[in-house]
């Protein structure tokens, strides 16, 4: 219904990630949980610092395509 607010959120950001005015409305939103999944741990890292009141609970890395230096990581934020 319209002004709920989801229990949990997942992101799959192109590699230069979800940027400042989507952390900013997933700030206002305030879902309890951000499943967050990057190709590019640095603009991954990036965005989490833009969203504060969140914390890691846990990091999971996945070598989907193997002999590359390509990975997708999957990261649990908990609203504190």
């Amino acid at each position: 219904a319209q002004g709920e607010v989801p229990e949990l959120v997942l992101v799959n950001p192109p590699r230069r990630g979800i940027g400042k005015p989507l952390c900013d409305y997933l700030s206002t939103m305030a879902p309890r949980f951000i499943i967050y999944s990057s190709c590019n741990a640095q603009t991954m890292a990036k965005d989490v610092r833009e969203l504060p009141g969140y914390r890691i609970e846990r990091v999971q890395l996945f070598d989907m395509f193997p002999h590359t230096a390509h990975y997708e990581v999957l990261t649990l934020l908990v609203k504190q």
